[in-house]
C-alpha cells in the first residue's frame, strides 16, 4: 500500500494537471466564441470569462468526485510518476489511482521491499504552489485591508450623496450604498458586497455635475451587476491557480468587459459618448498615473484598456444595448452546452490482451495436492488448464476428465521484472460443478488472482483473494498454490 503522504502528493499533482489541461480547453472555447460572436454583449463577455475561471475550480471537483464518461482512447496503468503526471488530464480520479496502485505492485513484486518514496521534483511542484497561494492570499488580504483603511478616513458629500440617492430611485434599487469622498483616493472606486461603498476622490468636489452623474452611474452598474463579489471570486480561483497564464488573461478580460458593461450603463442613461469619454480621460490625467493597487482589478489607468474603453464608447449607441440580450443569452447557453462535456470526459486505462504464445497458457500441475486428502483438496488444486480467451479449468486430481469448476480470466496487465519473472493480474469469475458430495461449494465466485512464472517459464505461483489483488507471494497473502508446466 502507498503511504497516505504519497498519495495525497500524487492527488495533488493529478488535480493541478487536470485543470491545467482541460481549463486550456475551456479557454480556447470561450475564446472562439467572443471573437466569432460579435454581437455578444459586454456584460455576457464578461460571464463567459468568469465561467471560464470558474471551470477550473469545477474540473478539480469533477475529476475527484463525479463520475466520467471514458473516450476510446486508452492508456497503459504501468506508467512512471512523471508518465502519471501527464496523463491525469486525460483518465479519471478511479483509473488514476489504479495506476498508482499497479506502479506500486510493480515495485513491491520486483524486489523492493519499502515504498518509493516522493520523487523530488513532486515535491518540488507542491511546495512552489504552496507558496504562491500563500504568497497570493497574503497580497488579497493585504489590499482588502487597504480599502478598510481609505474608507474609514473618507467622508460624505452632501451635493453627491444626494445625486446618487435620485440614480437610485431611477434604478430601482433597494440595496443601501454609501458615497464616500477621501484624499487617498485618486479614482473613483466601488467595494463590498452587503453594504456596498463608492469612494471617489477629492477632485469630486468640483467635478461639474454631468460628471459627477457619469461617474455615479457607472459606479452603480458596479453596484447593480454584483462585480465585486464576482470580482473577489474570480480572483480567489485565480490565486488557487496562480501559475496558470491563461486564467489570469482571463481575469483582465473579465475586467475589461466589466468596465466596458458600466459605460454602457451610462450611455443608455442618456449621456453622450463624446462627453462621457472627455470624463473618463480628465479623471485618468489628473491621477497621473496612478492606480489603486488594492482594488480587485485595477484596469482604468492601463492605457490599452482605457484606449479600448474610449473606442467601445464612441461606439455605442444607447438603441443597440437592448437588442443584443437575446442572441447572447442563447449563444451563452449554446456554448456552455458545448463546453460542459470537456469536464467529464476521460481516457480508459488499457487492460492487458494476451496472445495465443503467452506462457500462462497450457496444463499447470502439483501431484503433491493429491496427497493431502479430501479436505485439502477442496483449497488445494493439483491442476490448472489454461486455454484461450482466457478461460480457466481447475481440477482437484491430475487425473480427473472433469473440472471442479470453470470460470473466465479477464486480465488486467502483465509485465516482466529485471529478473525475468513474468507477471499477470486477473479477475476471474468461476463456476463451481454441482457435486453432491459438496453441498456446501457456492454456485459462483469472483476473484482477484495474481500470477507469476520464473524465468525459465516451469514454475506458477498464484495468490487468490476475494477482496483485492495481492501485494506478495506467500500463504500468508491469500490462496497460495505452486504449479510445474506439465
Amino acid at each position: 500500500m502507498i503511504s497516505g503522504t504519497n498519495q495525497l502528493v500524487d492527488l495533488v499533482l493529478a488535480v493541478l494537471s487536470a485543470s491545467v489541461v482541460r481549463g486550456f480547453l475551456v479557454f480556447v472555447a470561450a475564446s472562439a466564441i467572443t471573437v466569432v460572436g460579435g454581437k455578444i454583449s459586454a456584460g455576457h463577455k464578461r460571464l463567459i470569462w468568469f465561467v471560464v475561471i470558474l471551470s477550473c475550480l469545477i474540473i478539480s471537483l469533477i475529476w475527484l468526485s463525479m463520475p466520467t464518461a471514458q473516450s476510446a482512447i486508452q492508456i497503459p496503468p504501468s506508467t512512471t510518476e512523471f508518465i502519471r503526471f501527464l496523463t491525469a488530464p486525460l483518465v479519471s480520479r478511479e483509473h488514476y489511482l489504479d495506476m498508482v496502485a499497479t506502479s506500486n505492485t510493480y515495485a513491491a513484486l520486483s524486489g523492493q521491499n519499502r515504498v518509493k518514496s516522493v520523487a523530488w521534483w513532486q515535491l518540488f511542484i507542491v511546495f512552489v504552489w504552496a507558496i504562491g497561494i500563500a504568497a497570493m492570499l497574503v497580497r488579497g488580504i493585504a489590499a482588502r485591508l487597504e480599502l478598510r483603511r481609505i474608507a474609514a478616513v473618507a467622508v460624505r458629500h452632501g451635493d453627491t450623496q444626494s445625486c446618487f440617492d435620485a440614480l437610485v430611485c431611477r434604478f430601482k434599487m433597494r440595496k443601501t450604498v454609501t458615497v464616500l469622498i477621501s484624499r487617498q483616493c485618486v479614482v473613483p472606486f466601488t467595494f463590498g458586497v452587503i453594504k456596498p461603498r463608492i469612494v471617489l476622490p477629492q477632485s469630486a468636489r468640483d467635478w461639474s455635475a454631468n460628471r459627477c452623474r457619469s461617474v455615479l452611474i457607472h459606479e452603480l452598474a458596479h453596484v447593480r451587476h454584483g462585480d465585486y463579489l464576482i470580482a473577489s471570486i474570480a480572483q480567489m480561483i485565480c490565486s488557487l491557480f496562480w501559475f496558470i497564464p491563461y486564467l489570469w488573461v482571463a481575469y483582465a478580460r473579465m475586467a475589461r468587459e466589466s468596465e466596458k458593461e458600466c459605460d454602457g450603463s451610462v450611455i443608455e442613461a442618456g449621456i453622450r459618448g463624446t462627453e462621457y469619454a472627455d470624463h473618463l480621460l480628465d479623471i485618468v490625467h489628473s491621477s497621473q498615473g496612478h492606480i489603486l493597487l488594492p482594488k480587485p482589478y485595477p484596469t482604468i489607468g492601463r492605457k490599452h484598456m482605457l484606449r479600448d474603453r474610449i473606442e467601445n464608447i464612441l461606439r455605442t449607441k444607447p438603441d443597440r444595448l437592448k437588442t443584443r440580450y437575446r442572441a447572447a443569452g442563447v449563444t451563452l447557453l449554446v456554448c456552455f452546452c458545448c463546453v460542459l462535456p470537456l469536464f467529464a470526459v476521460t481516457c480508459a486505462t488499457r487492460p492487458f490482451v494476451p496472445t495465443a504464445e503467452e506462457p500462462l497458457y497450457g496444463a499447470w500441475v502439483n501431484e503433491d495436492y493429491e496427497s493431502l486428502g479430501l479436505v485439502h483438496r477442496k483449497t488445494k488444486d493439483a491442476k490448472y488448464v489454461f486455454a484461450p480467451e482466457g478461460k480457466l479449468f481447475v481440477y482437484n486430481m491430475t487425473s480427473a476428465l472433469q473440472p471442479t469448476l470453470e470460470g473466465r480470466l479477464t486480465f488486467r496487465e502483465k509485465w516482466t521484472d529485471s529478473r525475468g519473472y513474468v507477471y499477470y493480474k486477473a479477475e476471474y469469475t468461476s463456476r463451481w460443478y454441482p457435486y453432491d458430495e459438496h453441498p456446501d461449494f457456492i454456485p459462483k465466485c469472483h476473484w482477484y488472482v495474481l500470477f507469476r512464472i520464473n524465468a525459465t517459464g516451469d514454475v506458477l505461483e498464484s495468490v487468490w483473494n476475494q477482496i483485492g489483488y495481492a501485494e506478495e507471494f506467500g500463504h500468508l497473502a491469500g490462496w497460495y498454490e505452486v504449479h510445474y508446466r506439465l
